[in-house]
């Protein structure tokens, strides 16, 4: 039984298999190629959220002030993906949100093109070497966080 103070391993077991169940469902139950699309730009947005959220849930109860290095963390990956981002460019490729006429209960149903004609891209194709990079630079940047944080009293 938890305590509050974090998660135990079947909880953490549990969190992540939901997140499976969720990645899965996203491309396998016929969610609409837009829905896929919008899945992917959230994922790309939230994966310093992520990663934090992860550490701080498995070494909740370790840190000494665990708010706090939530916000150090959450501030310091975003400015690394930020300047990632900022300093390895992807090329721009434009998309287009296209009506294919078929309706999907009553609602109408879109595709996601890109200007060259390729439909349903993955949005996270273009991005990959800056996640890459992120995931490189974030597993030691989160080390060395937990280090300062774990044993420290409140």
């Amino acid at each position: 039984m938890s305590d509050g103070r974090n998660l135990e391993f079947g909880d953490q077991v549990l969190v992540f298999s939901v997140a499976i169940a969720i990645y899965i469902s996203f491309n396998t139950l016929g969610f609409t190629p837009m829905a896929g699309f919008l899945f992917q730009f959230a994922l790309i947005a939230a994966l310093p959220a992520i990663f934090v959220g992860g550490a701080a849930a498995f070494f909740w109860r370790e840190i000494g002030r665990p708010w706090l290095f939530v916000i150090l963390a959450l501030v310091v990956l975003y400015a690394v993906y930020v300047a990632i981002f900022y300093l390895l460019p992807s090329q721009a490729m434009g998309y287009t949100v296209i009506e294919t006429g078929l309706t999907v209960g009553g609602a109408k149903n879109y595709d996601v093109a890109t200007h060259e004609g390729e439909l349903n891209p993955s949005f996270m194709g273009q991005y990959v070497w800056q996640l890459l990079l992120f995931t490189v630079l974030a597993i030691p940047v989160l080390w060395f966080l937990l280090k300062f944080f774990v044993g420290k009293t409140p």
